[in-house]
């Protein structure tokens, strides 16, 4: 449904606007959350899928840490402060546990 400012102005007032717009900045925007939440988790799954396979190639090519990827409702916090995680095993240890199931 498609309708003019004027058109919004007369059936809706200020207050009901404003209401909109702080809902829509706490929780992202109406109607496309489910969407774009089942996209950013299929961007985190290939992230971690590339990092497991980069995890073999070894030092020479080190594949980048997965991120979490924001949701509509995340958009305008503060982006989280980085900490520092140490590396936990290596391609050998991966193999060796993949291939022993």
């Amino acid at each position: 449904m498609h309708c003019s400012v004027g058109e919004l102005l007369d059936r809706f007032d200020s207050l009901e606007l404003a209401e909109w717009r702080a809902f829509e900045r706490a929780l992202g925007p109406i109607g496309k959350e489910y969407s774009e939440g089942a996209l950013a988790q299929i961007h985190e799954v290939l992230q971690g899928i590339l990092y497991l396979l980069g995890a073999q190639c070894g030092e020479d090519n080190p594949a980048p840490r997965p991120q979490h990827f924001p949701r509509p409702n995340e958009v305008f916090l503060p982006p989280p402060e980085e900490e520092e995680l140490e590396q936990v095993g290596n391609a050998d240890e991966l193999n060796a546990y993949f291939d022993n199931m």
